[in-house]
């Protein structure tokens, strides 16, 4: 678990979807953190392990910019070697999708970039069933 881009502003910075993964998850995945952005704080963490997501949102409090969100590099794991399927188990529960995603489209060249999907956290009987995650 480590800080990919610390902040140094406190003006108050919300990226748009688009920024996440250009400026973001493009430098992660290519191995670029030098090019990283230093106005958000973005987490390496895995959300499909065995804390609930209460529990991690308490344990990264004021890790992000306004006290809300928080934005979280994390590795997706198959449901099996070959499938197609993602296992989306978390602590006592799952993430569960709400909907089928949206198309992010970069700006000027109106071409799709990526997808955002959301998620809520699912397990009947706790009082935190329906936690939301959104993931670009």
């Amino acid at each position: 678990m480590t800080e990919a881009s610390p902040s140094t502003s406190s003006k108050i910075y919300k990226p748009r979807d688009e920024e996440l993964i250009k400026d973001f998850l493009y430098n992660k995945v290519h191995g670029h953190a030098e090019s990283m952005p230093n106005n958000l704080t973005v987490l390496e963490y895995d959300l499909h392990g065995d804390r609930n997501p209460w529990e991690i949102w308490e344990a990264f409090e004021g890790s992000s910019y306004d006290g809300r969100e928080l934005y979280i590099f994390t590795t997706l794991k198959k449901k099996s070697l070959n499938g197609s399927r993602f296992l989306r188990i978390i602590g006592c529960g799952s993430w569960e999708a709400e909907d089928t995603g949206k198309k992010v489209v970069a700006e000027g060249i109106n071409q799709c970039i990526g997808l955002k999907k959301r998620f809520r956290f699912e397990k009947s009987g706790t009082e935190h069933d329906g936690t939301r995650l959104d993931s670009a």
